[in-house]
């Protein structure tokens, strides 16, 4: 197989994107028969990205046989088939069951992002996507790791309704864009450096920083200000929450939550998603989602006992630099 396939890499392009598209849609149309090649063609046209995507494509002569997408968040870390491509290599109907041409996608993705400086490439894909223990089977034969199985969470606000008198005396509440930002990051840094997100405590202080400044400072969906809030104690941040809006028309999505172990079991991060359901409400949002690491046993119960109801899982396997 490894002598009559030809795995190339692509810079992405129109020509590309065509190809591409007019391979995939009859594929995903097995799963969702009102999927058009517009609207994907729209999705890859849509995208907000910082650094040129990688197409990694398989042929056999001819004939197209599989690729992967590759998205490259920041300059530590990638990930394969990300968001709406659901992660898994996207196989010709006549090779679904070629298990070797699945694996030579994925890591020649690896390791063209591992030339180019990259320390982490993720794949994400929902649990209920076809036969799970067999994909979990899949990516630990590759020597990718199980990082973390992350619970979206949604609660419906049109018929809730918050009381919320304020925060505990004692805290000053500022703006996540009037916050001095490396006393953000601290708050940041401790209240995930070792915590149960998987995902999370499983990066480096470099990885970390990296995500930190591309993916929560600077990120592509429009910060909600008024839910948003840093809280203060004597001029230390010890908790946060970024909402964005995304995730469905007029839904608020929890982006990240934090706070510093020292503080944690006052009762701030009930505080902290009251302050955003009544200011989501107030502002007319329909509802408010989340999404947890089912491993985070703390967080999953806090947001089962304010009204949220699991809605699927996302499951992250990756692989990362050897350090």
């Amino acid at each position: 197989m490894k002598q009559q396939m030809n795995i190339s890499i692509n810079e992405w392009n129109e020509s590309i994107l065509k190809e591409m598209v007019k391979f995939s849609v009859p594929i995903w149309r097995k799963q969702n028969p009102n999927i058009t090649e517009s609207r994907f063609e729209n999705w890859f046209k849509n995208l907000e990205l910082d650094n040129p995507p990688i197409a990694i494509i398989a042929k056999k002569k001819n004939e197209l046989l599989g690729w992967v997408f590759l998205v490259f968040h920041s300059s530590t870390e990638a990930e394969i088939n990300p968001w709406a491509l659901g992660g898994h290599p996207i196989i010709s109907l006549n090779h679904l069951k070629n298990t070797e041409l699945k694996k030579e996608l994925i890591l020649e993705a690896i390791k063209h992002a591992k030339n180019n400086g990259i320390t982490r490439v993720d794949i994400h894909f929902r649990e209920e996507e076809g036969n799970v223990e067999n994909h979990y089977d899949f990516y630990n034969s590759l020597d990718l790791r199980l990082i973390e199985e992350n619970c979206h969470m949604r609660q419906n606000l049109s018929k809730t309704k918050i009381e919320f008198d304020g925060f505990p005396e004692g805290l000053t509440q500022s703006t996540v864009k009037q916050v001095n930002q490396a006393e953000l990051y601290k708050c940041y840094y401790e209240s995930f450096r070792n915590s149960d997100d998987r995902w999370m405590s499983d990066k480096t202080d470099e990885e970390m920083k990296d995500h930190f400044d591309t993916q929560i400072i600077k990120n592509r969906f429009p910060l909600i200000e008024d839910a948003s809030a840093t809280l203060l104690k004597n001029n230390q941040v010890i908790a946060f929450a970024f909402v964005h809006q995304s995730h469905g028309d007029k839904n608020g999505q929890l982006w990240i939550m934090g706070v510093r172990p020292n503080f944690r079991r006052q009762g701030l991060g009930k505080a902290l998603i009251n302050h955003i359901k009544y200011t989501l409400i107030e502002q007319g949002f329909a509802s408010m989602s989340l999404n947890v690491d089912i491993s985070n046993i703390p967080a999953c119960n806090l947001y089962l006992s304010q009204g949220y109801v699991k809605d699927w899982t996302l499951v992250n396997f990756a692989w990362t630099k050897e350090v």
